[in-house]
């Protein structure tokens, strides 16, 4: 049987010193029917440079360079460079496990209908501490629509069966996963995403991502609220359907005020977060359960 070619889409600007990282445990893959497609935004740190020196000892490397708008359009001029029939998101402040495209393939080889086969994240802090490690939980649409249910990219996405959503929305400034998602749960159902309960990347956590940065919560929030909108406006309009809005756009912003109350504890910025939520479904359980927990932590002085 055919090994299958894997694409490695990798979007990048800046991405030094951690990118040096990411590049070497791409070569270390014992799995080598791979490519890595590199979409640089016109780094000025050296990252080009670096990437320029190292591409002979991969077996393909097709590196293109040029200003983007963003991470959405960075990734999508990657994905349409991609030769692979499985498709693996990596960015600079990512390491693959060393026998991740192996067993990843090992995955989709038993689940060779699956559109996603996804593994777990294991996260460090700046000083390379594991802080967590994310199992990535079994998709259901709802679930997602309601931020109860959030995907990693940590696997391999079946490009021939994707077709043309294989994409991101450039339009949005945060968050385009929220979107991809929901295309991809419209036309699948919950069996055709594969998870396995093995580490298949380690991630940085820290304040150099945007993910752990309180401040950029409200645009996450405005973004996921707009595809959500979005998607929900283009559904045949009726009581279940506003049912869903409001569920889900709270399920949005109790996302993110646990996300801020990790973060920075109970800042006022988590007290707009509830607020808002409130107004949406004041009865939800998962608010009723954030407003008991926040009860019992101390408030930070200051």
């Amino acid at each position: 049987m055919q090994q299958p070619l894997i694409s490695l889409a990798l979007a990048v600007k800046n991405g030094l010193p951690h990118l040096r990282s990411a590049i070497e445990a791409v070569q270390r893959q014992g799995y080598r029917r791979y490519e890595l497609v590199v979409q640089d935004g016109g780094s000025t740190d050296g990252s080009l440079d670096y990437l320029l020196s190292v591409r002979k000892s991969i077996p393909v490397c097709r590196i293109e360079s040029a200003p983007d708008a963003g991470v959405g359009q960075a990734y999508n001029r990657a994905l349409a460079r991609c030769a692979g029939e499985l498709v693996c998101f990596i960015a600079s402040d990512e390491r693959l496990e060393d026998d991740a495209l192996e067993r990843a393939v090992g995955w989709w080889r038993r689940h060779a209908d699956a559109v996603y086969v996804n593994g777990s994240v294991r996260l460090v802090d700046g000083a390379g501490a594991v802080t967590q490690v994310f199992d990535s939980p079994h998709f259901d649409l709802l679930g997602h629509l309601r931020c109860e249910v959030v995907l990693a990219f940590a696997g391999l996405l079946n490009a021939k069966k994707i077709g043309s959503d294989l994409y991101y929305d450039e339009a949005l400034r945060t968050c385009p996963d929220y979107d991809f998602w929901i295309r991809l749960g419209s036309r699948f159902g919950p069996e055709d995403f594969f998870v396995a309960p093995e580490v298949f990347k380690t991630a940085r956590a820290d304040r150099a991502s945007m993910s752990y940065r309180a401040d950029r919560f409200p645009q996450f929030c405005a973004d996921k609220l707009f595809v959500l909108n979005r998607f929900l406006d283009a559904q045949t309009a009726g009581p279940l359907i506003e049912a869903v809005r409001r569920s889900s756009s709270a399920g949005i912003l109790l996302w993110a005020a646990e996300q801020v109350a990790y973060l920075e504890g109970l800042s006022s910025l988590f007290v707009r977060l509830c607020e808002r939520a409130a107004a949406f479904d004041p009865w939800s359980p998962r608010l009723q359960k954030l407003v008991a927990d926040s009860a019992r932590r101390p408030v930070p002085r200051g």
